[in-house]
């Protein structure tokens, strides 16, 4: 005779939880299609860390006169 499944108290462990993992820090996850010498560059200007590169140059760049706003 087959006894009926009993419940499982819910476990703490893999999926998602309040206040799991660490917290955001106002940033998304994205992906690049880059050269070499791009990742080279931004890998410089991050000493080491490309994401802290690429977000530096982005930030100190400057708009070209002529050049229209993005929509």
């Amino acid at each position: 005779m087959k006894r009926k499944a009993e419940k499982k108290t819910p476990t703490m462990h893999g999926g998602k939880r309040e206040d799991a993992g660490r917290p955001a820090i106002g940033v998304r996850k994205v992906q690049l299609t880059l050269d070499d010498k791009t990742i080279d560059k931004g890998t410089d200007i991050g000493e080491g860390n490309l994401s802290r590169g690429v977000r530096i140059a982005v930030k100190e760049h400057k708009k070209r006169p002529g050049r229209k706003e993005p929509v």
